[in-house]
């Protein structure tokens, strides 16, 4: 999405108008996206979900490339594309907080 709204000039074609999305990938298919992305932020921390399942099955933090690449060959070719979809997103290590500041009351 950062990417189509770059490239069409929209209103959100700053890089800080989507600052609160993590960079994220639907996989197999942005597979070489993925991959690109990993290159250039080496070490980050991802989550992926599958896209068919629910209630926290079958999510999975990946650190390495190699583990994308354990995940993809063992993709059983006998499911069907549309359940083995995935999303992968850059994991945001602490989720509240908003222009940088941290938005939780302080402990009592």
């Amino acid at each position: 999405m950062q990417a189509e709204q770059r490239e069409a000039g929209g209103p959100m074609s700053l890089p800080d108008d989507l600052d609160c999305i993590p960079s994220t990938f639907i996989l197999p298919s942005d597979f070489a996206l993925l991959a690109e992305e990993f290159r250039r932020n080496p070490g980050s921390m991802w989550i992926m979900k599958p896209t068919s399942k629910s209630q926290g099955i079958g999510i999975f933090i990946v650190r390495k490339w190699s583990q994308v690449r354990r995940w993809l060959a063992r993709r059983g070719e006998d499911v069907p594309a549309h359940k083995d979809q995935y999303v992968c997103s850059c994991y945001i290590a602490n989720p509240l907080l908003i222009g940088g500041e941290d938005t939780r009351s302080p402990a009592s």
